[in-house]
């Protein structure tokens, strides 16, 4: 077929087919260059300019979730400026302040929002979010005892992907409103907007994944000049400057919500077992720990990999499933230390483990109640897999 025929082919479609036809472009400019191929093609591209723009972000997110896509038009849009003085320059709110007013408000957006020129930005940011989200569902996000086998749900997926666009958005609106890392109260104004532009839940989640990618990416500088992730790993750095500002923040708001009218979440998330209020102080409450350990013998290395200290534990909890959080909390820890026993401290001792399940699940002696001194278990779990080995050989 020529490509006369194909023109002449494409000119008889109706305008709904030729919709998605726009949307599975590959990119921005591949869109506007369709739309300047005739009059007809441009009238289509800019009367249905919302839908196809939403089409072609869904597709390209790799998720349909509305609020991730709500992120990274903002994001992309907050990309696309080179910075927010404008207005009065002495002021440097200005641009700023009108962003947040009118990009990120709660409720729905208007239509006229969805341009396809804001997403310039967007095939090569998602790909660095997939990648950085890969990072956390393999590296950062362990599974609770009960779940080790399931792996993340759909929603669990899309509520750590949010959270990777609200990260860009607030490290680029920072950089692009040329606000100083140190502590300067002329900015007060500033980050209370853009805080106040979330709920407390939402910040905190966003800092408290900030945090751990920040644990991951601090031991692997060749991730830091890697060309996978790179726009993300370095608004995760850019938002990380501002981290003094984000944990004031989440201090004086922890535990309580001053009103709900004032604190409602910019993304709506029924489901998420944490969606009203900040948890007590991770520093303070170790309790959600016990979950995580499988098998005892385990426990050092689970510390060195995935449990660091102020507040980086029990990442699932955090951004779990309603109904799953519930179900792994009533099913209760594998096992303890004995009552009494300083997590924190434990390892500098001679502790004692209660297994809270079956020890036999690990192939160790006892029944539910037993104690057992932990060195002494790890001994012999090492001696038994050194017996093993000889008898293989």
């Amino acid at each position: 077929m020529s490509t006369k025929d194909m023109r002449a082919g494409l000119d008889k479609m109706p305008t709904e087919l030729l919709i998605p036809i726009f949307s599975h472009l590959p990119d921005v400019r591949s869109m506007n260059d369709f739309g300047l191929v005739s009059k007809k093609y441009q009238n289509i591209l800019k009367e249905n300019e919302s839908e196809i723009a939403r089409r072609f972000a869904t597709r390209t997110l790799r998720d349909n979730d509305p609020g991730v896509m709500r992120l990274a038009f903002t994001t992309c849009k907050a990309r696309s400026y080179d910075y927010f003085y404008y207005g009065n320059v002495e002021d440097p709110f200005d641009g700023g302040l009108d962003f947040l007013d009118t990009y990120v408000e709660r409720g729905d957006w208007p239509s006229q929002f969805y341009q396809i020129r804001a997403l310039t930005w967007l095939p090569a940011l998602s790909n660095d979010v997939e990648a950085v989200l890969g990072w956390v569902l393999k590296n950062i996000a362990p599974l609770p005892a009960g779940l080790e086998g399931e792996g993340f749900t759909p929603t669990e997926i899309t509520r750590q992907r949010r959270l990777l666009y609200m990260i860009d958005f607030m490290a680029k609106f920072l950089i692009k409103s040329h606000v100083p890392r140190k502590n300067d109260s002329g900015f007060r104004v500033l980050f209370h907007a853009l805080w106040s532009s979330f709920s407390p839940v939402e910040i905190y989640l966003a800092f408290e994944l900030m945090t751990r990618l920040m644990h991951y990416l601090q031991p692997r500088p060749y991730l830091l000049v890697s060309s996978e992730g790179q726009r993300m790993v370095r608004s995760i750095f850019e938002l990380s400057g501002y981290k003094e500002q984000m944990k004031a923040f989440v201090s004086m708001t922890r535990k309580k919500l001053p009103s709900v009218e004032d604190w409602v979440p910019l993304i709506n998330d029924p489901n998420a077992f944490i969606k009203d209020t900040i948890p007590s102080d991770p520093e303070d409450d170790d309790s959600l720990m016990d979950y995580y350990y499988y098998d005892p013998r385990q426990y050092e290395s689970l510390m060195k990999k995935y449990l660091h200290s102020h507040g980086t534990n029990y990442w699932f909890f955090l951004i779990g499933d309603k109904d799953r959080c519930e179900l792994v909390k009533k099913r209760g820890p594998v096992w303890t230390w004995e009552a009494g026993t300083n997590p924190a401290l434990a390892l500098l001792g001679d502790p004692i483990i209660v297994w809270r399940q079956d020890p036999a699940r690990f192939g160790c002696p006892g029944i539910i109640g037993t104690k057992v001194p932990y060195y002494q278990l790890c001994q012999e779990s090492q001696e038994s897999q050194e017996t093993g080995n000889r008898q293989d050989s």
